[in-house]
């Protein structure tokens, strides 16, 4: 790493324990590496979930469905 890639390199990890590969001035919230198997980007580490449906597939939030849900039960 050249000396402004560390000054601005983040300081956390991944949900998988490496290293981020994240700016540290940009804000994020979703720290994830460079390993595309790692867990950290897999959708559940984005807090989504494959939802099937009459007309097919998504990629929906995890609270959407679960509020969905909760409004549909008797």
């Amino acid at each position: 790493m050249t000396p402004r890639q560390t000054s601005l390199a983040c300081p956390h990890k991944c949900t998988g324990g490496r290293r981020c590969v994240c700016s540290d001035h940009s804000g994020h919230t979703q720290h994830i590496c460079n390993d595309p198997a790692c867990v950290c980007h897999t959708p559940a580490a984005y807090g989504l979930e494959l939802v099937s449906a009459t007309h097919g597939t998504a990629y929906v939030p995890l609270l959407r469905r679960l509020y969905e849900t909760r409004d549909t039960q008797p």
